[in-house]
């Protein structure tokens, strides 16, 4: 009859937090300060590049009979007619919502405020319409398809 030798497990002599990545994907402290690295340069750019495309962004109001268009750099509240009353639009700190409407459901009430270009805010019965638009900076486009 054979006696086996049970062992206890390997322990752990890496204090680190990612002690267990470095004991079982025999990872160097080297390779994370790359991954670290890396990551930061991607984020960085990432916001950079997004934050920096879009210049002038501008509201339009979309009625039955005209176009308005306001900047969003100035806080404001524009009134709109339309064929059931009045609604209110609130324009502040670059964001735009509607404040209040006549339609009976409120849903463009009740939709978040936007920001950035193509959003909108539509209220169907009251025949309004929000759009923001804006203008790409032309340093930063790389082609017309990647718009």
């Amino acid at each position: 009859m054979k006696i086996y030798k049970i062992s206890a497990p390997k322990k752990l002599t890496n204090p680190l937090p990612l002690g267990i990545l470095y004991y079982h994907m025999n990872i160097k402290p080297g390779d994370i300060i790359i991954i670290f690295i890396s990551l930061c340069f991607i984020i960085f750019f990432s916001a950079f590049i997004y934050n920096n495309t879009i210049t002038n962004k501008q509201l339009s109001i979309l009625t039955q009979e005209k176009e308005f268009i306001y900047s969003l750099q100035k806080d404001r509240e524009i009134e709109v007619q339309g064929p059931l009353g009045v609604s209110i639009i609130h324009i502040k700190n670059g964001r735009v919502s509607m404040h209040s409407s006549p339609c009976p459901l409120k849903l463009c009430v009740a939709k978040r405020s936007i920001s950035n270009p193509a959003e909108w805010i539509a209220c169907l019965p009251n025949k309004v319409m929000l759009i923001i638009k804006g203008k790409r900076n032309e340093q930063t486009d790389v082609d017309s398809i990647s718009q």
